[in-house]
Order: C-alpha cells, then structure tokens, then sequence
C-alpha cells in the first residue's frame, strides 16, 4: 500500500467533509474552501462586469457560485476517495477477468460509486474495501440531497432578501423621499407602524447572510430589488430624523432605535466576513427637498453634528454600495421611472434656500421687522401723496 497516496486522499476527505458541514449545517458562515471562493467568483464577476452595479453579468455571479461549489466538493470528494483505492493496487479488480485494474480504471469505479451506480464492470476486493465502497456509495446520495436542500433554502432566502428591500423601496427612492412620503404635517406617526415589523425583517436578513454567506453573490441590477441600495437609503432617512427632527415631533428617538439598531447588525455581520469602509465620507445630505416642503429641521450644518461614529457608519454604508458595483450618487439621484411614482422630482429645487435653518424666534422677528419695515414704507408714501395734495 502507498501510504503518501493514502494519508493524502484522508486529508482531502476530512478537508471536504468539515468544509460541507461547516458550510450547510454551521449557522454562523462558510467553510475556507467555499468562503474563498465564493469571494474569488464575486470578484471575477465585479471585474468583468467593470465594476457596474447596472451589469446584468452579475446576476449569474450568485447562481454560478452555488453550482461551483457543489461540484468543487464533488470533485474533491472524488479525487479523495480515488486517492484511497489507488494507493493499494489489489483494492479494484475488473469483474469478469478479476485482473488488477489501473489507476484510470479505479478513478472511472469511484466516480460511479460515488454517484450510486454501480455496472458490475469493475467490483472493489476484499472486504475492506468492499464496505468502503458501500459507504461511499450511501455518502454520495447524502452529499447530493444536502446540496440540493442547501440550494433550496439560499434560493428562499434570496427571495426573502428581495421582499424587505422592495418593501424599503417603496417607502422611498432616495433618503428625502422616504421622510417626505412619512410626512404627514405634523409627524412621523406613520412611520412609527412600519418600524417593528421592517427592524425584525431586516435582523431576519442579517441571520441569514451569516447562515448563508453566497447571498452576497447575489445581485440584482434592478434598483427595487438591490437590498444594499435601500438599506443605504433607509439608514441615510433614519440620520435625518436623528440629527434634524424637532423633539416634539413623533417619533421619538427610542422609537427609531430598534430599526437603526437592526441596520446596525446587519452592517456589523457584513463588516465581519464581506465589506471595509470607504476611504472618504460621502457628501452631506441634500436637505433642500425637505425644507421646500415645509419639514421642520432643527440643528446645525451637517459637518458639526457628525462624529466619528457617525462617519465610519456612512462610509461603512459607502463600502458597502462599493462591493455591489454602485457608489454614493445612487441613493442620491435617484429618479424613478414610473411617472406615478416620481413625484418627487418636481419638488426639488423650487426656491432658493437658506442653511443653517434659522432659529424659530429669529425667523419671526425678522418677519416683523420686515412688515414694519413695509408699513413705514406706506406710511411714507401716504404722507408724500398728502403733501402733494396741500
């Protein structure tokens, strides 16, 4: 027996055996083999796709992961497993002639025991190996049925992904949108009936690219159903509400931190295995929309309320559009294409504006000195037209 054949074949199934159970049974992330590549297919996929978000290449990115992953761990198993009969020349013999079989021959019988078909044409000898063969032969049907459950439930998830982030999408194409849609004229109190519902939903999201981290390979070019895109855009809303909303306006801030908190997760389980901050903050938030529409703001310039929390958090959100092929503008500018939904777009920029927003008091004195200003003006001309008259 050639021992170096056969300790090599071990260390090739053991390899394979912990990187599938680790992969489909571990609910905290992936083998090394199919972790890396899973991280060298997204790569090949942003390359070629020119690292365009818009490409419609990377949506076979997820698919194609998937399948090169099953036949990498059938492949390996095979190579292993044939690794194990070649290294005793007596462990195959051919059925007919019983002759001893070469090395071709015992890999052509592994390859047909593992996929339970057996021709008869070659028969494993000895017992040894005849209850090896029958072993492998009833790990290859489960190797097949694990896959195809684990298929299964990264194509579930995948859907379950595409479900919260159209249900973020309509609330809003762009962070302005989703505030002014919530707007009622008063408050925020709609906004506070979507809160619980969407936080568990996304915390769900997070769970699952921990479970299954091949979901990050699955893309969509399509702006409703791109989660990394609306999650940008609800987090970048929530920034508003936190650092401009008047206190006496509903929500209060306890309200929006079971969502912001959920976001939270979800960026952290990305962070760990996926994605690195950007290297600058992206641009300050156009404020202009919302205060052409009448929404109360209260605070300071957008540069003096930030922090360095606050910046990594943006930038971590910035990376995050980055891995998918998008960049900042693409919450920013956002128009959509149904004319029933891009209202919004004739709201923008209908007055010029002044920022900082001035304080409430200020804003009233000013408003008085001007109609006295406007009063004496009258008064002016009252006495002029008198004067003429005499």
């Amino acid at each position: 027996m050639n021992f170096l054949y056969f300790s090599l074949g071990v260390l090739i199934i053991i390899f394979v055996v912990t990187d599938l159970i680790l992969t489909t049974f571990a609910p905290t992330g992936s083998g090394i083999f199919t972790d890396k590549l899973r991280r060298w297919m997204w790569s090949f996929f942003l390359k070629i796709s020119g690292r365009k978000g818009s490409s419609k290449i990377l949506n076979y990115a997820g698919p194609i992961s998937v399948v090169a992953w099953l036949f990498g761990w059938l492949i390996l198993l095979w190579l292993g497993n044939s690794l194990l009969f070649i290294s005793d020349p007596d462990s195959v013999i051919a059925g007919a002639t019983h002759r001893s079989t070469t090395w071709q021959e015992k890999m052509y019988f592994t390859s047909y025991t593992l996929s339970t078909l057996g021709s008869g044409e070659f028969i494993p000898y000895k017992s040894p190996w005849q209850l090896y063969s029958g072993f492998i032969s009833f790990s290859g049907f489960i190797i097949v049925t694990i896959a195809i459950t684990y298929l299964y439930s990264v194509v579930t998830n995948d859907i379950k992904r595409r479900k919260v982030s159209l249900q973020i999408y309509h609330t809003g194409g762009t962070p302005q949108e989703i505030l002014l849609r919530f707007w009622d004229g008063k408050g925020f109190d709609r906004l506070k009936d979507d809160l619980s519902t969407l936080a568990e939903q996304i915390l769900e999201v997070a769970q699952n690219h921990k479970a299954y981290p091949v979901l990050h390979n699955f893309h969509s070019t399509r702006r409703p159903q791109s989660l990394v895109i609306n999650i940008a855009c609800l987090d970048e809303a929530l920034t508003l509400l936190l650092l401009y909303k008047p206190r006496e306006i509903e929500p209060s801030l306890p309200k929006l931190y079971s969502l912001r908190s959920a976001i939270t997760f979800y960026l952290q389980t990305l962070q760990n295995a996926f994605i690195t901050p950007a290297e600058k903050e992206p641009p300050a938030p156009d404020l202009r929309p919302l205060l052409a529409n009448g929404l109360p703001l209260d605070g300071k310039p957008f540069k003096q309320l930030t922090d360095d929390g606050l910046q990594l958090r943006r930038k971590l959100l910035c990376g995050l559009l980055y891995s998918q092929g998008w960049d900042w503008s693409t919450i920013e500018d956002y128009q959509s294409t149904d004319p029933l939904d891009n209202w919004l777009t004739t709201m923008r920029f209908q007055r010029k504006y002044v920022w900082p927003v001035p304080n409430q008091e200020d804003e009233k004195k000013e408003e008085d000195k001007q109609v006295k200003k406007e009063d004496d003006e009258d008064k002016e001309a009252d006495k002029e037209v008198n004067n003429e008259k005499n």
